[in-house]
């Protein structure tokens, strides 16, 4: 899993740091009810002022790993670091390993096991104050191997 963190004006986030420091992460699916806190996280607090006082998240247990995830969000991946890449201007690409995934079972089709994409109503953070949904879902079926045609040599 891979995220992407922009540097503060004159340092790198706390949130890199942090990652940096402990070797671990967490990502917390958000939605709508979420987006104003998630925005209030992005400010720029002064290194001993945790931003988790002022966006109304609150914090529980990480399974396997030490860093805690939101409580409120309705799917996290706890990650362990494999990568930084900091050479790409005043971006820091983060790649992990995501070792457990958590999601609420009625965002789960009983059916196939995946995602309900809609149901979850998850927004992709897309920079600054901008958000996005995921918007229609459309399927296109796989059909297997054996209904293609062979391919002319």
């Amino acid at each position: 899993f891979s995220v992407s963190i922009a540097d503060k004006k004159d340092s790198k986030k706390d949130t890199l740091n942090n990652i940096v420091r402990t070797k671990e992460f967490c990502v917390n699916f958000v939605d709508e009810n979420m987006a104003e806190g998630v925005t209030i996280s992005a400010a720029e607090f002064p290194e001993d002022i945790s931003e988790m006082n002022y966006n109304g998240f609150g914090l529980q247990e990480s399974e396997m790993i030490k860093v805690p995830r939101i409580s409120q969000s309705k799917a996290s991946m706890e990650c362990r670091l494999v990568r930084i890449i900091d050479d790409l201007g005043s971006f820091s690409l983060v790649i992990g390993e995501a070792v457990i995934l958590h999601i609420e079972d009625e965002l789960i089709d009983k059916n196939t096991g995946y995602v309900l994409a809609e149901k979850a109503g998850f927004l992709g953070r897309l920079g600054g104050a901008d958000f996005c949904t995921i918007g229609e879902v459309r399927t296109v079926k796989r059909k297997p191997y054996s209904e293609y045609s062979e391919v002319p040599r």
